[in-house]
């Protein structure tokens, strides 16, 4: 039995704040809460999720034997170490994107925006491509996602006062019918109203 743990949070799901769970060929699905240890039982298996998620910095978690308290994980140290392969995988990857473009830069081609773990390693660094050098196109992501926050922003604003407008337009519509019925039971039955009581009306 292994415990393994990861600072890295590029890749969190927005309502449970677990990492996006990992396949791992041979072996299965495996998903980090950043910062807390998770356990694996086969020590195998815990190399191997290990050694695959290098790119997210996952280390195995120290345990220390003391006399009175037995073996305790030592978490301080697991964090300090994650921090430092997490920073370093983040390097190591943009590095390569940036590697590929300046290839394609060497045939007059532009460089094309990063995607996956890149494009959030860019986002959360806040890297400007153009001061290294990369010209690129194709429209940028997190661009677009803001235009469609925006967007969907001003649908939901939309909404709302259309549903106001049709609260206020029902409550009308009873006030009405109410007055309609008041004014019918003070003419009382057979009693004619105006145009009829004039004769060829």
């Amino acid at each position: 039995m292994k415990f393994l743990l990861t600072v890295d949070d590029l890749e969190l799901d927005p309502v449970t704040g677990v990492s996006v769970g990992t396949t791992i060929s041979g072996v299965g699905t495996y998903s980090f809460e950043p910062g807390v240890p998770l356990e694996v039982e086969n020590d195998f298996v815990a190399e191997k999720v290990r050694e695959q998620l290098w790119y997210a910095g996952v280390v195995e978690i120290p345990m220390t034997k003391d006399k009175w308290k037995g073996l305790t994980l030592d978490v301080p140290s697991a964090v300090k170490e994650s921090e430092a392969l997490v920073l370093a995988a983040h390097q190591t990857q943009f590095k390569q994107y940036k590697e590929s473009q300046i290839e394609r830069a060497k045939d007059n081609k532009p460089a094309v925006m990063p995607e996956g773990r890149v494009a959030l390693i860019v986002k959360h660094y806040n890297i400007d491509l153009a001061a290294h050098g990369l010209r690129t196109v194709g429209a940028n992501p997190f661009e677009a996602s803001g235009q469609n926050s925006q967007q969907n922003g001003v649908s939901d604003v939309m909404v709302a006062a259309l549903k106001e407008e049709n609260k206020e337009l029902k409550e009308n519509m009873l006030k009405l019918s109410a007055i309609v019925e008041g004014l019918a039971a003070k003419r009382g039955p057979g009693r004619p109203r105006n145009d009829e009581s004039q004769p060829g009306a």
